[in-house]
């Protein structure tokens, strides 16, 4: 989403939104203290909801429904008591998802690499969790709280798709994290996952599919400058991932986000 044709989220349209989510029945009982405090006190919070009603619906009417699915979202992953040491140590070893560089819109790039997802080796919680992690990390960012997401298709065969976890990665931006995604890149997608895609698209908003794309080497160019762009995508980054590089990264956001949800994680130990 450009910066041209961001809506903007007004004083009344937040103080409306958080009087009437206060009148909520059992609002301060059901769901965790922090996520509530957010609400009451972080203007920036609500406005993410107004934006992202706004941009998708074209209205605010759905914008109270769509922060206590939120909260409810959070209290069914347990987001609010994941920390570091409940992540998957093997599945951090792998590629699977990561932050490095920028687009060239200056937004966070996360990558995403589904030969790295093998389906039943390991339960689809635990590769939900180290995903949400990172993400939680860019969304409670003070400045620049958005992200691209590249989905790195490229030599996967059906053992690396799983209907379920496809399904949470396009709920999780398009119902509960809110104005988070600046772009979805769907890189060298074979055609046996069309099939698929064609499945999700009936089920997602116009709009949201609107910042999708897909991309091969040359058109990956468009959106990530080549600086980002890993060898083996025709790129000139030789970064090379590691588990505690994840760590690190996910540490350095934390610090420059508004929320302390990494609170044992210590290089120094």
């Amino acid at each position: 989403m450009s910066e041209a044709t961001v809506p903007i989220a007004t004083i009344e349209e937040i103080s409306v939104l958080r009087e009437n989510l206060l009148t909520t029945k059992n609002i301060e009982n059901d769901y965790h203290e922090s996520d509530v405090d957010a609400m009451k006190t972080d203007d920036d919070f609500l406005s993410k909801f107004i934006i992202h009603e706004k941009f998708i619906h074209g209205h605010t009417r759905g914008t109270q429904l769509h922060v206590i699915n939120y909260f409810k979202f959070r209290r069914c992953l347990r987001i609010n008591d994941l920390e570091i040491e409940k992540l998957n140590p093997d599945l951090l070893t792998k590629q699977l998802v990561y932050c490095y560089g920028k687009d060239k819109e200056n937004h966070h790039l996360v990558w995403l690499n589904f030969s790295c997802y093998n389906k039943g080796e390991y339960p689809l919680l635990e590769y939900q969790n180290i995903c949400i992690y990172l993400f939680e990390q860019i969304f409670w960012l003070k400045e620049n709280p958005h992200m691209t997401l590249v989905l790195n298709l490229a030599n996967i065969s059906h053992k690396n798709v799983e209907m379920k976890f496809i399904k949470f990665i396009m709920n999780t931006f398009q119902k509960y994290y809110p104005y988070l995604l600046s772009r979805l890149l769907f890189y060298k997608m074979p055609s046996f996952f069309s099939t698929t895609w064609n499945v999700f698209k009936r089920l997602i908003n116009p709009k949201f599919v609107e910042r999708v794309a897909f991309v091969n080497e040359v058109e990956l160019q468009n959106f990530l400058p080549l600086e980002f762009i890993p060898t083996d995508m025709g790129g000139e980054c030789s970064f090379k991932y590691s588990s505690s590089y994840y760590l690190e990264n996910a540490k350095e956001l934390k610090k420059c986000g508004k929320r302390d949800t990494i609170e044992k994680y210590d290089t120094t130990n």
